[in-house]
Formats: structure tokens, C-alpha cells, sequence
């Protein structure tokens, strides 16, 4: 399933059922990324409770959201800041203004709650994809953004080799019929969406 199926707790069985993209883009500079695994209370909704963090986190990037092999809703909320931000209000790691946002939301739902959460510095993210062997002359221009637009593609049951080799393109599937969205993760995101990548099935 990916690298953030393997870094974060998912119980076997455990199925994605969204993924998005806020479509922010940060400007050059250090930044810092928080991805956390929620555990939403039993019965709630993962489209509604994941929008509704998102709403409330003001460093929201993207995330997906699935279920667990008994039904049970969990949601990843992935949040990007510049690492400037901790230093503006004294906080001593760089990592508080997300830790302490997702804090906040979840005052909002006392049914849901933090089960793991990784945190990385922009320095980490492309050797996320060295160890996926993806060959280093594919990433030489991605941005932060597209790293982990990358890592959330992936998510999809697109291997990351496939994903780098698509942006150079803007086509994730040039070799399938497909509707191409001209942008290699939205076009991921939108053939998942059709559910033609399940598992079983080779991107």
C-alpha cells in the first residue's frame, strides 16, 4: 500500500476509502511535516470528521481516510508549516504549531484521537523515495509539495517510481485509457476515485 501504510498503525483489513488534496502551495523556504493517523469515533462519518479537522487546522495539506477491518473510522491528516512558524511564537520545536493545532480541533470531537503521528523535516522526504529505489535524476525539481503529493499518490496502489516517472509527463497511465487530468497526482487521485486501483490490481 504504500510508505505511509507501512509508517503509521493500520490493523490488516484496513481499507482507504478518500484521499484529497487542499491544494496549498508553499513558497521556497525550510518547512516541516506533520502526518497524523486519527482513530474517529465509532459510527462517525470519515468524509464529514476529516473535512471538519481540515477546516480547523491552519497548515491543512491533504490526507486520506479509510476504515478498519471491523468497520471502525480512522482519518490521516497531513499538515506542511514553515519551520519559521515555532520560532514566532517561542515554541522550542518546530513541529508545536501543528501538533498544538490538531489539539485544538480535537476538542472539537472527544470521540476521536491520536493514535501515531510522524514528523519530518523537507530534508527526509526525498530519501522516502531513495528507499523505494526511484531513481535520484527524476526528483531533481520536486518541490515539498510534490513529495508528499507523491506519498499520498502512492496510497492509491501507484508504485513512486511510476509517480516520478508520470510528472515528467503530467500522466500517471500512459500507457492505459483514461480520462488524463494532466497533472500526474490528480490524475492518481482520479482514476482511484473510479475505483479501478484496487489492490489486486496493477497501476
Amino acid at each position: 500500500m504504500g510508505y505511509l501504510f507501512n509508517a503509521l498503525p493500520f490493523e490488516e483489513g484496513s481499507r482507504m476509502t478518500g484521499i484529497w488534496d487542499a491544494g496549498v502551495n508553499w513558497e521556497a523556504g525550510d518547512l516541516c511535516v506533520c502526518i497524523t493517523k486519527v482513530v474517529l469515533g465509532r459510527g462517525q462519518d470519515g468524509v464529514v470528521e476529516s473535512g471538519f479537522l481540515g477546516a480547523h487546522l491552519p497548515y491543512h495539506f491533504g490526507g486520506f481516510h479509510g476504515v478498519g477491518p471491523d468497520g471502525s473510522p480512522w482519518t490521516v491528516m497531513v499538515q506542511v508549516a514553515p519551520a519559521g512558524a515555532a520560532e514566532r511564537v517561542g515554541a522550542a520545536s518546530p513541529f508545536w504549531p501543528m501538533i498544538d493545532g490538531l489539539d485544538r480541533a480535537l476538542r472539537l470531537n472527544p470521540e476521536a484521537w491520536i493514535e501515531a503521528s510522524i514528523e519530518i523535516d523537507d530534508s527526509q522526504l526525498l530519501g522516502m523515495y531513495d528507499l523505494q529505489s526511484v531513481a535520484p535524476e527524476l526528483l531533481v525539481d520536486w518541490t515539498v509539495g510534490e513529495s508528499i503529493r507523491g506519498l499520498l499518490a502512492e496510497c492509491c496502489n501507484v508504485p513512486l517510481e511510476q509517480i516520478a516517472a508520470g510528472r515528467l509527463t503530467q500522466c500517471a497511465f500512459p500507457d492505459r485509457p483514461h480520462e488524463c487530468q494532466h497533472d500526474v497526482f490528480s490524475d492518481v487521485f482520479a482514476l482511484w476515485a473510479t475505483m479501478a486501483l484496487n489492490p489486486e490490481e496493477e497501476a
